[in-house]
């Protein structure tokens, strides 16, 4: 492979197909993927990736811990009812739906964790080309 500048473009392009590889085709993925065919990959757009994908795994986890707050109070309520003879199915039906839904949004998050490990690796490449670029820029 050749070494200079034209070599570093070549890389940010490589690196920007690389990144749409691994990005799954999901409405919140869209916009990302757009933006990548439109322009290079840049140092600035892995920080605002890696921002994107933090804020969505934040909002998981925040939906995932309302989940387990709701199936504490549906097994609080389940017990209630079993002191009283009452039914539990509706409520347990809730909890089923509710663990699905965790599971979802866990495989959501695992996801998100992975596509937050390769940006990180494209960034640490694309700071190590810059910083061989300066060095031979300096020669």
């Amino acid at each position: 492979m050749n070494e200079g500048p034209s070599s570093l473009s070549g890389l940010q392009k490589e690196w920007s197909l690389l990144l749409h590889s691994f990005l799954g085709q999901s409405s919140d993925d869209e916009k990302i993927i757009a933006q990548l065919r439109s322009q290079d990959l840049t140092l600035g757009q892995i920080i605002i990736l890696k921002k994107e994908f933090s804020a969505h795994r934040k909002n998981l986890n925040r939906k995932i811990e309302l989940i387990k707050n709701d199936i504490e109070r549906l097994l609080d309520v389940i017990e209630n009812l079993k002191l009283v003879g009452s039914s539990t199915s509706a409520a347990q039906s809730e909890i089923n739906n509710l663990l699905v839904e965790g599971k979802s949004f866990s495989e959501e998050i695992e996801a998100t964790e992975i596509k937050l490990k390769k940006i990180h690796e494209i960034q640490e490449k694309i700071i190590v080309c810059s910083d061989i670029r300066s060095t031979e820029n300096s020669r």
